[in-house]
């Protein structure tokens, strides 16, 4: 099963601003794993992010199938 890695920073305002728009509901649903970029740095580095936010769908097996840079509509999100 994918999911989608949301990489975030708490220093972030987009990331905020998503993060608050998104229902618990709405994660398990979409099968999403925040990423706080400061705590897990080998994740971060692994997926090459360089900017934030960042989401990157996984297939099962954990590699990249598709990746978003900045803001997203969360319609768009669930849609990744």
């Amino acid at each position: 099963m994918s999911k989608i890695l949301f990489f975030s920073g708490k220093f972030c305002g987009p990331c905020r601003a998503i993060k608050s728009q998104m229902s618990e509901d709405f994660i398990k649903e979409n099968n999403i794993e925040i990423v706080d970029i400061e705590e897990n740095v080998s994740l971060t580095v692994h997926f090459k992010v360089m900017n934030v936010p960042t989401f990157v769908k996984v297939d099962s097996e954990g590699k990249e199938v598709k990746r978003h840079i900045g803001s997203i509509k969360l319609e768009d999100l669930a849609s990744l």
